[in-house]
C-alpha cells in the first residue's frame, strides 16, 4: 500500500476529497494547538482553534489552488500567519523597533546570534530559544543581555520587552523584504537536519548575515520543525470531531481496519 503524505493531502484538499482533510486534521491540528498556546497567551485556545479551522476551510479554495506539493514542515509554515491573525493583539505602548535600527545595533552579530535574537521577536523565552537553537540557556541569556545594551545605546526609549512587543511588526517588515534570489527550502532543511556540506553552510550563513528575511524564514522553520516533532497525530475520534469544523464527513473506516483494531 502506498504511503499517504502531505503531498497527497494538498492534491486531495485542492480537489475537495475527504482523505485530504482527514490527513490535515490528524496531523496538523496538534501542532497548530502548540502555536496557539504560544501566541495566544491565556486566551481560550480551543475557541481560537475552532475559529482558525473554520476560516481555513472557508478560504481553502484560494489556499490550495496555488500550492505545489510540498513537505509538511513547509506547509505548516504557511499556516503560521493564520495563527497570528487569530491571536492578534493591540498595538504596543511604545513605538515599535524597525529593521534599520535592529540591523545597525547588531551589525556584528553572527548568523546564529541573529537567529537567537529573532526568536525573541517571535515571543520565545530563554529556555525555548535554547532548545530551538540547540545551545545552552547561558548562551541565550548572555546574548540577550548584550542585545539589550546595544539597543539601549541607540534608542531614546527602551524596555526589556521591546523585541517581543515589536516582533509582529518586525516579522511583517522582514517578510516584505525578500531577496531577489531567496534561499531554497531544501537549503534550510539541510542546515537544521545536519545534512549540509561545509561549502553550502558558508553560503547559507552569508545569506543569513545579509537578510533578516532569511533569518525569519529559518526561525519559522525551526518553530515548525519543533511543533511537528513534539506533536502526536490525533486519534480517530478526535479527528471526526474536527472534521465537522472542516466541513466534511468523518473518515469511513473499512472492514479490515475495524477488524485489526478489534484485536
Amino acid at each position: 500500500m502506498a504511503v499517504y503524505t502531505c503531498f497527497d493531502m494538498i492534491r486531495d484538499c485542492r480537489e475537495g476529497k475527504a482523505a485530504g482533510w482527514n490527513y490535515f486534521a490528524k496531523n496538523f491540528i496538534a501542532p497548530l494547538r502548540m502555536l496557539l498556546r504560544h501566541y495566544a497567551g491565556t486566551a481560550d485556545h480551543e475557541q481560537l482553534l475552532s475559529r482558525l479551522l473554520q476560516e481555513l476551510r472557508s478560504t481553502a479554495d484560494r489556499l490550495f489552488a496555488r500550492l505545489s506539493p510540498m513537505p509538511e514542515r513547509q506547509f505548516f509554515m504557511l499556516l503560521r500567519p493564520r495563527v497570528l491573525a487569530v491571536t492578534k493583539r493591540g498595538e504596543p505602548e511604545s513605538d515599535p523597533l524597525d529593521l534599520e535600527t535592529l540591523t545597525a545595533a547588531l551589525q556584528d552579530y553572527s548568523p546564529v546570534e541573529r537567529q537567537i535574537t529573532w526568536l525573541e521577536t517571535m515571543e520565545y523565552g530563554v529556555p525555548e530559544t535554547a532548545a530551538l537553537m540547540r545551545v545552552s540557556v547561558e548562551t541565550v541569556e548572555r546574548l540577550r543581555r548584550r542585545t539589550g545594551e546595544l539597543l539601549r545605546a541607540r534608542l531614546d526609549r527602551w524596555s526589556e520587552n521591546l523585541l517581543r512587543d515589536s516582533g509582529r511588526a518586525l516579522g511583517e517588515e522582514a517578510a516584505a523584504r525578500a531577496p531577489e534570489k531567496p534561499l531554497q527550502f531544501r537549503d534550510l532543511t539541510d542546515l537544521i537536519d545536519g545534512r549540509i556540506t561545509w561549502q553550502a553552510r558558508l553560503e547559507v550563513e552569508h545569506r543569513l548575515f545579509e537578510s533578516w528575511h532569511e533569518v525569519d524564514h529559518l526561525c519559522r522553520l525551526r518553530e515548525a520543525d519543533a511543533a511537528i516533532t513534539a506533536s502526536k497525530p490525533l486519534e480517530d475520534a478526535e479527528v471526526s470531531r474536527y472534521r465537522a469544523l472542516l466541513g466534511g464527513a468523518p473518515e469511513r473506516i473499512g472492514f479490515w481496519r475495524r477488524l485489526t483494531r478489534a484485536r
